[in-house]
């Protein structure tokens, strides 16, 4: 076949006249190393494995892990975060997706959240919601969300949020309704702000919110400055328009004073300077990490190593530095 190729050429540098039906076996030979070399990059983007967990470095015997379950439609049908202590687990949080059919976009999820109390040295269920996602031409644009009172094992509306994604922005705002006992006021309202780069529509900015009115508020910041090239795997998943408005974090969940290392489902790629701050009135502390990536043959992270470096905010003054290292294990 290489020396009919090198005849051809050799045949046409001569002008010699070359059939019309030898014209079109040419343009095959040409067009099918395009098709087969677009097939097998398109294939190979399908294959990218999906991820599977995520996992903290352990410190005194203990670990945090984020697990990805899927199915056999490779949709996510659950997220749980674990925390391992000696060998023993306990789920601190745990996200289930429902889906019509075989969409793609989830149609709601059910989150439930435990925390330990110190006094009673157990843990205990202190949030039940099931969140109602509301799409508009494939767009998140809002949700409402359920909670189950305690006392009356009754679903009582919680919040209706409204989403607005922009090619700049997508902002996030939840009242949460007052109460006759006044528990929660007119102005109790949260917000979050994820700021995108104009050239890479990663995220730039994020700033989340939590209004009490009279009260005060508490506000947390990130500013990313830099991107590697490489693959999110978050960006990979099937919930990513769902969830384009939040972030995971193996700890906390990064928001409204609060702050946390963490990732978010629309970024393309992956964050190598981050630098945080809150205005919650118990924490002075500023960090700036530095984060660099070990990939696998897809070009996903498999290892992060993160050198944080924090500083008092009111004097400008360094505080210490530290290290954090994540595992990224994947489906096979």
């Amino acid at each position: 076949m290489v020396q009919k190729s090198i005849n051809v050429l050799h045949l046409s540098t001569y002008n010699y006249k070359i059939h019309p039906y030898m014209k079109n076996i040419l343009t095959l030979l040409i067009i099918i190393p395009i098709f087969t070399s677009a097939q097998s990059k398109s294939g190979s983007a399908k294959a990218l494995p999906l991820i599977e967990s995520i996992t903290s470095d352990t410190i005194k015997g203990r670990f945090n892990q984020l697990l990805f379950e899927y199915d056999q439609h490779k949709r996510v049908i659950s997220i749980i975060k674990k925390q391992i202590n000696n060998s023993i687990e306990q789920i601190i949080e745990k996200q289930s997706f429902q889906y019509n059919g075989t969409d793609l976009d989830p149609i709601s999820r059910k989150l439930v959240l435990f925390d330990f109390d110190v006094k009673g040295n157990k843990w205990n269920l202190v949030l039940n919601e099931h969140q109602y996602f509301l799409y508009q031409n494939g767009q998140l644009v809002g949700d409402s969300t359920l909670y189950l009172d305690n006392r009356t094992q009754a679903w009582t509306l919680k919040y209706i949020g409204t989403v607005s994604n922009s090619e700049s922005s997508i902002e996030t705002r939840v009242k949460i309704p007052s109460k006759k006992d006044d528990e929660y006021s007119d102005s109790d309202i949260y917000l979050d702000n994820f700021y995108k780069d104009d050239s890479t529509r990663n995220i730039s900015d994020d700033i989340s919110e939590h209004d009490y009115g009279r009260s005060g508020r508490d506000r947390s910041f990130y500013k990313y400055e830099k991107y590697d090239q490489m693959v999110n795997p978050l960006n990979l998943l099937n919930i990513k328009n769902a969830l384009a408005n939040e972030k995971l974090s193996v700890t906390t969940d990064g928001r409204y004073g609060n702050i946390a290392f963490c990732w978010y489902f629309m970024n393309q790629n992956n964050a190598l300077t981050l630098e945080t701050s809150t205005e919650d009135f118990n924490s002075s502390i500023d960090e700036i990490y530095r984060i660099s990536y070990t990939y696998n043959q897809y070009n996903q992270p498999v290892f992060v190593k993160t050198f944080v470096k924090q500083s008092f905010r009111r004097i400008d003054k360094p505080y210490k530095s530290y290290q954090k290292h994540y595992t990224f294990r994947y489906k096979q």
